[in-house]
């Protein structure tokens, strides 16, 4: 189980071909992976093995207990990994990513050859679950697990909506805000702002993603694959929103399935190990902000629009011509949700809009929980919350 973890953490390390300390560490990862399986192999035929032995004389040692036909394979392959470890661990090389492809390739068959003939199991079947430090979440993980065994379609969309679950537990869940704008409710920005608002929560998951170590294009292609997931607050339990242009039965193939369990195992279990790391709050966390007019009274909006400038046309054939040209944020001029007047306040969580000119306000006590109110009107003042309330929205 630890080979098939350091292999999955060298693998991804080796695709980043630009920084070559990731990539000499993912070759640490990978040689490690295979000593591991050595060992392992080692202990299935009572190989003589001792406390100091060289990276050949673990092949040595294990032949010598098969037979002579049936040797172990990859052997000139794996040396030069190994030969690439002993210049980046004691000589301080950095390796060059173009220099060991065969050697990569090598590891994967090599560690399904050793699941299949000595452990008599499959290597794409190994479960890293068990690693999983929290509890309901790993349950979730096992049910995708026993659902892909079942090699039925409904066995296989069962499969795809628990990924889907624990990928929501995992990271969706922070993210659910969103919700209001792919449902086709107003965004507040009106149709060119709707596309910043939708990718901000991905770009703020993907930055989670890199935090853990994953790899962002493998994220991005899980995300596709699985339906999203949504809670349903009143029924108290997940929906999800189907893709229907990658997120079909033509995509939930055995190998894909395999491949995406991994992916969701490792970021659980990566997730896991982030109790033991510092709880950074966002400013909405620890503070309570408190908004009162500026002057005699600050508007709040429920959106906000951009301003056409002008529309670039061609004035012999009177058709437009390349992009829109956009001015800033305005009101769009309907009456304003909510009127603060001198020596009235409100209470809620407050974000400086993209365009630096309006506060983004999320409040109970504005009409449908938020609205927008120029910069140059309020006064914006926090405190911290009590100890019992930080870090909580």
């Amino acid at each position: 189980m630890l080979a098939k973890r350091l292999y999955q953490q060298g693998s991804t390390a080796c695709a980043n071909q630009l920084d070559h300390f990731e990539f000499s560490k993912g070759l640490l990862s990978l040689q490690d992976s295979i000593e591991l399986a050595l060992g392992a192999v080692g202990s299935v035929v009572e190989a003589d093995f001792t406390m100091r032995m060289s990276f050949h004389d673990y092949f040595q040692k294990i032949n010598a207990k098969l037979d002579k036909n049936a040797g172990l394979p990859y052997v000139r392959e794996l040396a030069r990994l190994n030969d690439a470890r002993v210049q980046i661990k004691h000589f301080g090389i950095i390796q060059k990513p173009t220099d060991h492809a065969q050697a990569i390739g090598a590891v994967r068959p090599f560690l399904e050859y050793v699941c299949s003939t000595f452990l008599k199991r499959e290597f794409i079947k190994l479960s890293l679950s068990d690693m999983i430090a929290l509890a309901g979440l790993r349950d979730i993980i096992k049910a995708a697990e026993s659902a892909l065994e079942k090699n039925t379609p409904e066995g296989r969309r069962d499969c795809v909506e628990c990924l889907a679950t624990a990928k929501y537990v995992l990271f969706d869940n922070e993210f659910d805000r969103s919700a209001d704008v792919s449902s086709g409710e107003d965004s507040g920005l009106g149709s060119l702002g709707t596309s910043v608002v939708q990718s901000t929560p991905y770009v703020e998951q993907e930055v989670r993603v890199l935090a853990l170590g994953l790899n962002v294009a493998n994220f991005r292609q899980l995300s596709v694959i699985l339906p999203q997931g949504r809670l349903d607050q009143e029924k108290d339990k997940i929906d999800f929103q189907w893709n229907e242009e990658y997120c079909h039965e033509g995509n939930w193939t055995d190998e894909n399935l395999r491949w995406a369990i991994d992916f969701v195992t490792d970021m659980a279990v990566r997730a896991s190990s982030r109790e033991s790391t510092p709880r950074i709050l966002t400013a909405s966390e620890y503070f309570d902000f408190t908004i009162s007019p500026k002057g005699e009274e600050a508007l709040i909006y429920d959106s906000l629009t951009q301003s056409l400038i002008s529309i670039p046309f061609n004035t012999m054939t009177g058709q437009s011509v390349g992009q829109p040209r956009w001015g800033g944020i305005v009101e769009r001029g309907q009456a304003p949700v909510l009127t603060l007047t001198r020596g009235k306040s409100i209470t809620g969580v407050v974000k400086l809009h993209w365009d630096k000119s309006w506060y983004h306000i999320t409040s109970s006590e504005i009409p449908k929980g938020e609205g927008f109110v120029s910069v140059k009107s309020v006064v914006v003042e926090k405190s911290p919350k009590s100890s019992k309330t930080q870090g909580k929205i």
